[in-house]
């Protein structure tokens, strides 16, 4: 417990971390470590009424953070941030490698908000790995940071996720999230993009990414001259694609290790042929899954869907295992899966490579 801010903090020597719980927006100085700290995590459990108050008056600085820290997370600031808060964390860690933010909300309503928090990236010109999960932002935040990173001549990022819980009981849910900016975030030297939905496992539904009219733009600045030229990893569960373009992508980068993608569906055998015919293009691949998404004609026309996607549309489990035989396309694979909207009552179709046997 830091006695002058309230806060407390636990830490790994042996790690090199500390976790902060703040109990207010003022940042306790490192006990012992401050010399040797390489990450932090920075929690809010700020009361509203001093929250609220905070971001009405600003933010007056940040001056003792050890320039030793690496690695940064932000979480639990469904709020934002004071104005000046972003600016003086990017000021105070200008070698910053790895940024993560959870749970919050990336610039507030004015536009003096918003540029406080550009101003941090434009600080943080090291950045290899960032992550946002469940974060929402201003229109046009996501795209002033893809100007940001993929523009700049120190540009190294190479990790970049993006990841929503999917919320099946807001209807306003998809309109939250800059489905149409994520494309300007997608520069050469990514080796790992996620741009990702899962499912509330309480609640035992799935999930529905944006349709292939919207991933149109996704899938040019992935295949074209500025795509990534080593890409290993690849989730796209956020957008759903037809098989012409997974056939496009998985051709531009052969290379790819990781494969998970939503992909709009027909009930035909042609539909799994064209799958296994996008695979065949990446022979490194170790870990796919298929998100299965029914176009709205088969939902209204095949009266048991659900039996005629597996039965028809999606490679079973023979199928991935000649799949991943060592005389044909993907001797590395390890596992394999392919489901509908990640809903497990509507089951789903297993391949693992330890036993080299499949369930349904």
């Amino acid at each position: 417990m830091d006695a002058m801010s309230g806060s407390e903090i636990s830490s790994n020597p042996d790690q090199n971390y500390a976790s902060i719980t703040l109990n207010s927006f003022k940042i306790p100085q490192l006990p012992q470590l401050s010399s040797k700290v390489e990450g932090i995590a920075l929690i809010s459990d700020i009361e509203h009424v001093e929250y609220e108050t905070t971001l009405q008056q600003g933010y007056g600085g940040i001056k003792h953070l050890p320039p030793s820290i690496l690695d940064i997370t932000l979480g639990g600031f469904s709020s934002g941030f004071p104005m000046g808060f972003l600016t003086a964390l990017g000021q105070q860690l200008q070698h910053l490698q790895s940024f993560a933010v959870r749970n919050s909300l990336l610039g507030g309503e004015s536009e003096e908000s918003h540029k406080d928090t550009v101003e941090f990236f434009k600080h943080a010109t090291e950045l290899v790995d960032l992550r946002f999960e469940n974060v929402f932002a201003y229109p046009g935040f996501f795209a002033t940071l893809g100007d940001i990173i993929t523009t700049s001549k120190k540009s190294c990022l190479q990790a970049l996720d993006i990841s929503y819980v999917f919320q099946n009981q807001d209807e306003k849910f998809h309109e939250r999230i800059a489905s149409t900016e994520m494309h300007r975030l997608v520069g050469p030297s990514l080796t790992h993009l996620g741009l990702d939905f899962s499912a509330e496992i309480s609640q035992g539904t799935g999930v529905v990414p944006f349709p292939p009219s919207s991933s149109v733009a996704l899938v040019d600045a992935l295949t074209g001259p500025d795509a990534p030229v080593d890409l290993v990893r690849l989730d796209m569960v956020m957008y759903c694609l037809t098989l012409e373009q997974l056939f496009g992508l998985l051709q531009k980068h052969g290379n790819l290790r990781w494969l998970s993608a939503a992909l709009k569906i027909e009930a035909t055998e042609q539909n799994k042929y064209g799958i296994l015919a996008a695979l065949a293009n990446c022979p490194k691949l170790e870990h796919v899954e298929i998100i299965g998404y029914p176009s709205l004609e088969n939902q209204q026309a095949v009266p048991d869907l659900k039996q005629a996607v597996f039965d028809v549309a999606l490679p079973c489990a023979r199928d991935i295992q000649l799949l991943a035989d060592e005389r044909h396309h993907c001797p590395r694979l390890v596992d394999f899966s392919c489901n509908i909207l990640r809903n497990p009552m509507l089951g789903e179709v297993v391949w693992e490579r330890e036993s080299e046997t499949g369930r349904t």
